[in-house]
Parts: structure tokens; C-alpha cells; sequence
């Protein structure tokens, strides 16, 4: 009897594979690797070079692909399943160079011999491993990644919510009115944009940099700043006509912040606000038992939870208001173990 699950994460630039036992808890990795993604050529070699690293991982580990029970895979891009013949197909990923509908399961089929093969986008398939090892399957929990951009999973008693076109839980995608004061003092910044925009980890950067063009408080934001760039100015050429400057990052705020950097704290009342007003409206239409944050602002810990979760309740219907919020615990893992999960 095949005993190993694997679970593949694919990512943009690296593919992580997991190989699971399945008497074993869901969340131990008997071992993993992971492999450069080739997006060249319309991504034709990323299903190929998936296959083979799963052969060489299992060889390594001492086992056969005969052993091999279900492989569970993540892409960034949404899934549809035909609800007639039960086939999932990822409908595009830019990030993979896949411009058209690809039945994955079908090809990668082919390619290992394994028959039973799920797909599953990646932050659904990161949701799922959340909620698996926060041992809250019988709850409904909405998890939030902020990363570079925004992604999100709606996962229901064990289940994830995938939505009819395979797009539930981008909550990055929600456009939003920032309604905190600051908005109306950073002119370059849009009013009215994508919640990713402004509360990822791109967007908390870029709230900074407009703060520290265009507001005169002093700040360890800027004497770093300042710091940095005196000492890049002397490897400068006349040239150089670009912007060269090293803007403080998310870490550098939240950092500042914790430290009562006043205008440090100005920026992430400003995130607090405006990412409570998105899950506000997220629990309107989901009302989740909770919140589950992760990615790198979740670093932040306790900080960015309790801030964010006394913003949430100023918004949300307050029959939602009790919604519990928890940091991640599973890291770079996370999308490995939800993939090997999902499916059959």
C-alpha cells in the first residue's frame, strides 16, 4: 500500500517539495528540497523538472514512486474545477508564464505515474496548513499573507472555499477608501486603490517613503535613512541620475513603531485602519471564527495582531466583533503542507 503524500509548493522563483507519511501527523516532513521555478519559454519546464525532483527526492529518501499515494500541488494562480467531470485546471498563472488553461493534474500524471494528483492555489493551499496545524478544522478561518502583495484563503470546517471561478479569498484584490487622516496628507499616494496597495509589505514602503517625503517629523526612519545613504553617496558615479535612496522597508517600521518612533506609529495606525476596514468587510460576508496572519509583516508578532484586531473591531458589524486573531506558525512550509492535504 502507498504510504507517502507529497506536497509541492510552487512559487515564482523556487519550488519546495515535502514528502509526508500518511500515518504520520499532517504537518511532519519526513524530508523535503526544492528546485529553481523555469519560467522561460511559457513555463514548459516547470512540470517536468517537478516530476524529476519528486523521483530524485524519493530515491534519496529510500523509497519508489510506487510508494507514492497522491501528490497535492500549489500554484499562484486560480483553479477551476468542472464540476461534471471533477478536472482542475489552472485558468493562467503570469507568475509561471502559463498563458492559457493547463489541466496540471493530467500532465504531471503523465509524467510521475502517480494517478491521484490535486491542484490548489497557493495561499489556499498555505490557509489550509494554517488551519490544520492551529488545530482549528472544525472552525471557519479566513488567512491573511502579507507579503509583497496580499494573499488570502477562506478555509470552512476542514474545507477550502475556493469560490466558482477559483478567485475566493484574494483579499489583496479588495479596493478600498482609506479613511484614516494620513491619507489625506501623502498626495502621492492613490485615495482609492487595491487594500494591497497600501497595507502589504510593498505598501507599508511605500506609505513610508511618502511620509518621509512629505511630513517634517523627525524620525529614526529618517536618521537611518540619512545614515545609509551618506555612505552609499560615496560609491555614486555622475551617472548615477537614478533613485538610489534605501527607503526603510516594513521590518524598519514595525521596528520603529515598537520602539514609539512617533512617526513610525503614524504609519502603522495608518496600516492598522485601513487593513481592520478590509477584514471588516471580509467578515461581512464570511463572518469567520478568526483571523489567521501571516507572512513576513507578521514578523511584527503581537504588535501587528493587537493593533490590528483593536482596528477591526472600530469597523466590523459587531455581531463579528469577537473574531479571534492568531500569528501563522508554519513559515515557508505552510503551502508544502496544505498541498499535500488537499484533494482526496
Amino acid at each position: 500500500m502507498s504510504k507517502y503524500n507529497i506536497g509541492v509548493d510552487v512559487g515564482g522563483t523556487t519550488v519546495k517539495i515535502g514528502v509526508f507519511d500518511r500515518e504520520k501527523a499532517a504537518i511532519d516532513i519526513e524530508t523535503k528540497t526544492s528546485i529553481p521555478t523555469r519560467t522561460e519559454n511559457d513555463g514548459v519546464h516547470i512540470l517536468p523538472d517537478i516530476a524529476e525532483a519528486i523521483a530524485v527526492l524519493m530515491e534519496e529518501y529510500g523509497a519508489e514512486m510506487d510508494d507514492v499515494a497522491r501528490i497535492g500541488i500549489g500554484v499562484p494562480g486560480p483553479v477551476i474545477t468542472d464540476r461534471k467531470t471533477g478536472q482542475m485546471f489552472v485558468n493562467k498563472c503570469v507568475n509561471l508564464g502559463w498563458s492559457s488553461m493547463i489541466d496540471v493534474p493530467q500532465e504531471l500524471s503523465e509524467l510521475t505515474g502517480v494517478q491521484n494528483i490535486s491542484v490548489i492555489n497557493d495561499a489556499n493551499a498555505a490557509a489550509l496548513g494554517e488551519v490544520i496545524a492551529g488545530s482549528c478544522s472544525d472552525k471557519t478561518v479566513v488567512v491573511v499573507t502579507l507579503g509583497t502583495g496580499i494573499g488570502g484563503g477562506i478555509v470552512q470546517s476542514g474545507r477550502i472555499m475556493p469560490g466558482a471561478f477559483g478567485a475566493a479569498g484574494e483579499i489583496g484584490h479588495i479596493k478600498i477608501q482609506p479613511q484614516h487622516p494620513l491619507i489625506k496628507n501623502l498626495s502621492t499616494l492613490k485615495p482609492f486603490a487595491d487594500l494591497e496597495y497600501y497595507v502589504s509589505a510593498t505598501g507599508i514602503a511605500r506609505t513610508a517613503k511618502a511620509a518621509l517625503q512629505i511630513l517634517p517629523d523627525q524620525s529614526i526612519l529618517r536618521d537611518d535613512l540619512n545614515a545609509e545613504n551618506s555612505l552609499t553617496d560615496k560609491d555614486k558615479t555622475s551617472e548615477d541620475t537614478g533613485n538610489s535612496l534605501n527607503w526603510p522597508d516594513a521590518k524598519a517600521v514595525m521596528d520603529a513603531a515598537k520602539k514609539g518612533d512617533a512617526l513610525a506609529l503614524k504609519l502603522t495606525d495608518f496600516f492598522f485602519d485601513t487593513l481592520g476596514i478590509g477584514l471588516a468587510s471580509v467578515a461581512g460576508v464570511v463572518d469567520p471564527d478568526m483571523f489567521i496572519i501571516g507572512g513576513g509583516v507578521a514578523g511584527a508578532g503581537l504588535f501587528l495582531t493587537d493593533g490590528l484586531q483593536a482596528s477591526y473591531r472600530k469597523y466590523v458589524f459587531h455581531a463579528s466583533s469577537e473574531t479571534e486573531f492568531r500569528l501563522a506558525v508554519l513559515g515557508n512550509d505552510a503551502g508544502m503542507i496544505g498541498a499535500a492535504c488537499s484533494g482526496n
